[in-house]
């Protein structure tokens, strides 16, 4: 069971909302705010979610090879569809 507080996920989407306001070109958004909070409160949940499992995860270094290459496996899909679709836009 994930713990999630409502409230910050509702903030982190109104960060994530300047943010994408301010790419789109909205000049009353910039999104340099939005990014200072989208990042701080991003760590704060994920420090939330892997708080119970700390006794598991190790801090020597081959425990925090481990764990970045877990991280870089979930993401790796994504990366490379981004990858693709970037890679056709500007042909």
């Amino acid at each position: 069971m994930k713990k999630q507080i409502e409230s910050l996920q509702i903030l982190r989407a109104i960060a994530f909302l300047e943010i994408f306001l301010g790419h789109c070109g909205i000049t009353f958004f910039t999104g340099a705010f939005g990014v200072s909070i989208f990042i701080v409160l991003s760590g704060f949940c994920m420090a939330l979610n892997y708080l119970p499992k700390a006794d598991k995860i190790s801090l020597s270094p081959v425990g925090n090879i481990k764990y970045a290459l877990l991280k870089i496996k979930k993401l790796y899909g994504l990366h490379l569809v981004m990858l693709v679709a970037a890679f056709f836009r500007f042909i």
